[in-house]
């Protein structure tokens, strides 16, 4: 099919890229090398309760927990420079009011080209509903584990029992034959 054709078959609003990018169902940040950032959109900006112009300028590891903030620096800074990509990196977004966001980020990095310094593109899912369900498994297994444990002792008890005398703790007739 032609380009024409399936252009002709998208909805007009959905030729508006700025419509496209501030309304997108993820956010976007771009940032220089130096990890500054330079464009965001509005789903961002709603998630992280940070003002537009607040944000426009902050180092992108600012938005995130000191744990994250490492990881970004060391590791997602590195693969982007060497690889030019990161994929699915679990972290947190701290909001303008001291929340945190839980989020998975991936991010490309494009070289300079004609001029125009590289840029670091970066999208953000949110992964609270994730976080959460994995917290519950967590739980769930630990829950799990300990009944495992009190079975296991439940077990033993019971196996003392049918071979030992309950009141003088010697070999009952069973463990005498």
């Amino acid at each position: 099919s032609s380009p024409v054709r399936e252009a002709a078959l998208v909805p007009a609003e959905v030729h508006d890229f700025e419509q496209l990018w501030d309304e997108a169902p993820c956010g976007y940040l771009v940032t220089g090398d130096d990890g500054v950032v330079t464009a965001v959109n509005q789903t961002f900006v709603a998630w992280s309760g940070h003002r537009r112009e607040d944000l426009l300028g902050t180092p992108v590891r600012r938005l995130m927990p000191i744990g994250d903030q490492i990881l970004w620096t060391t590791h997602c800074m590195t693969q982007l420079a060497i690889g030019g990509a990161v994929a699915e990196v679990a972290a947190e977004i701290v909001a303008a009011d001291g929340g945190r966001r839980a989020v998975l980020l991936s991010a490309t990095r494009t070289p300079p080209v004609d001029g125009r310094p590289a840029q670091v593109r970066i999208i953000v899912f949110s992964a609270h509903e994730r976080r959460q369900y994995e917290l519950e498994l967590v739980a769930a297994r630990r829950r799990a584990e300990e009944s495992e444990a009190r079975r296991a002792v439940v077990e033993a008890d019971l196996h003392h029992l049918a071979w030992h005398d309950s009141l003088t703790g010697l070999l009952n007739r069973a463990g005498l034959t």
